[in-house]
């Protein structure tokens, strides 16, 4: 049942992000609206397709919402989407390079990379390729 929902909330999803691409500003050749009515589509036609394997796999006895928390694969992705969303809270207040180094030490553990070199390494060279190819190669300003 509350798969189900879920999928149709990403159908609604998808029909929002492509009505709202629909008003992006044309030009001549690839408009700015194509990349993002590709993906709502795409987001759609995998939502539909999860309701009728879900239709389909009724009979089985499994309850969806009491399972969930049981997997720790499942947990580890609700503490990762909280993590981003506070890391997307928390860039514009303490700026972009800290709050990245912070982002992915914590995202390392929770994937149990336990080595404090690793950490300390994968986390400073992360961050600076990803501030290098913005400021330097994209030109696009970093918070």
């Amino acid at each position: 049942m509350f798969e189900k929902f879920f999928y149709s909330l990403f159908i609604i999803l998808g029909i929002l992000i492509y009505t709202i691409a629909g008003s992006f500003p044309q030009s001549s050749g690839l408009s700015p609206s194509l990349y993002p009515r590709i993906i709502a589509i795409i987001i759609m036609i995998l939502a539909f397709s999860l309701i009728v394997k879900s239709f389909k796999s009724e009979n089985k006895e499994k309850n969806f919402t009491k399972d969930f928390l049981k997997d720790d694969g499942n947990v580890r992705s609700i503490i990762v989407l909280v993590l981003i969303i506070i890391f997307a809270i928390m860039m514009p207040i303490i700026g972009f390079i800290l709050s990245t180094f912070i982002f992915i030490i914590i995202l390392m553990r929770i994937l149990n990379i336990r080595s404090l070199g690793k950490l300390a390494v994968y986390s400073i060279s992360i961050t600076g390729l990803i501030y290098f190819i913005f400021v330097n190669l994209l030109s696009v300003p970093l918070p």
